[in-house]
């Protein structure tokens, strides 16, 4: 039977059969409840917006909760802005969560050394009193005093609201405040002063495209590859290495893997071809690893192994546990990785002779979105 063709991850709810020539297996997302995935891009930004807000709200006093997922390296959770410029934000890094107070007077910033980036979820609280302003985080509290002040100072919101996971451009420019413009993250459970915000709640404006977070623990820690992204990392290898790709494909098929000579140009290429895998090299030498049992199936939501065994003027390629290897001649002096270009779906950090080789600051990264694969519920 046939079906469509539907990129990955899916919208909320959707059950799709993700086709080429052959048909794969439905899948259907189970989506987390009144939750966020923000994947903002350096050409796109995506966030939700509280508004409609009483400025009273949040001038002497204000309590703002949240649950958070992410693996980005840094971000801001949320951000407003006064009509003189006054600001709050809070931020992460790899060292901790920082609220950054800035009330017209010296910014100052009461720090949380608990570290949110790991893809767990995490409840983050702030809470202002008059001059006290409080950080939690899961169960750690740290309190920042706000003093050298004869009144509350005035917070009155303009029209940018509360932030969720972004700002406008002309804030989000601004790299000094901790913006990252390739933030990727679940946000679920904001409240303001007891109020719950969900994806349908009428004070609650969406910024560009924010789905709901796929239901689970945590994010996964492989890379989404979108169909036409690819990435180089900065890695070398050798001509006897052992080179092993684990991967989840939406798409029967897809260039997956390039090997680059010392020049940096093709020295051996591997496309799934529907239910085989098509090994092409510069030497003109091309073969298939072909299962003689059964058809091999990449979009089934099964983790695939795709393993290419080195040997000098030779490569040896094969798919999973199975029997079936193919040899094909490649050039001696084989050097760098390219990972994917023609590839829809999630792949981990490549491994070289075993060893992890992370994509974390690779040569070149055309339009991968690292640490960002969504954990689909396969059927």
């Amino acid at each position: 039977s046939s079906g469509i063709n539907a990129e990955w991850p899916l919208r909320p709810g959707e059950i799709a059969m993700l086709v080429s020539s052959q048909t794969c297996r439905a899948f259907q997302t189970n989506t987390a409840p009144d939750s966020f995935f923000f994947y903002s891009t350096s050409n796109e930004r995506n966030y939700v917006k509280i508004d409609n807000l009483r400025s009273n709200k949040i001038v002497a006093t204000f309590t703002l909760e949240l649950k958070v997922s992410t693996l980005s390296e840094k971000g801001v959770l949320f951000y407003t802005r006064s009509d003189k410029a006054k600001d709050i934000l809070l931020k992460f890094d790899g060292s901790g969560v920082t609220l950054v107070i800035n009330l017209g007077r010296e910014p100052f910033q009461v720090v949380s050394d608990v570290v949110i980036n790991d893809g767990r979820i995490h409840k983050v609280t702030v809470i202002r009193q008059l001059y006290s302003f409080t950080l939690v985080v899961d169960d750690s509290t740290s309190t920042g005093l706000f003093s050298e002040s004869t009144s509350v100072p005035l917070f009155i919101l303009d029209d940018n609201g509360i932030c969720i996971a972004g700002a406008p451009d002309d804030i989000m420019q601004n790299t000094d405040l901790g913006f990252n413009p390739s933030f990727v993250g679940c946000i679920s459970d904001i409240r303001l002063n007891q109020i719950y915000y969900s994806p349908s709640s009428s004070s609650l404006s969406v910024v560009g495209q924010v789905p709901a977070c796929l239901a689970g623990p945590e994010l996964s820690t492989s890379h989404y590859f979108n169909g036409a992204a690819s990435i180089v990392p900065d890695i070398e290898i050798s001509g006897t290495d052992l080179v092993e790709i684990n991967f989840r494909s939406s798409r029967q098929t897809g260039l997956i893997l390039t090997i680059l000579d010392s020049s940096n140009a093709t020295a051996l290429q591997l496309t799934l071809n529907n239910t085989e895998v098509l090994v092409v090299s510069s030497d003109e030498s091309a073969g298939l690893v072909v299962s003689q049992d059964n058809p091999m199936y990449f979009c089934d939501g099964v983790t695939h192994t795709l393993r290419v065994q080195l040997d000098g003027t030779s490569a040896v390629v094969s798919v999973d546990e199975g029997e079936e290897r193919v040899t094909v001649a490649i050039t001696p002096d084989s050097r760098g990785l390219r990972l994917g270009d023609r590839f829809t779906g999630c792949m981990e950090d490549p491994l070289i002779n075993g060893v992890p080789a992370s994509l974390s600051n690779p040569r070149i990264n055309s339009g991968v979105m690292l640490y960002s694969c969504p954990s689909a519920q396969f059927k």
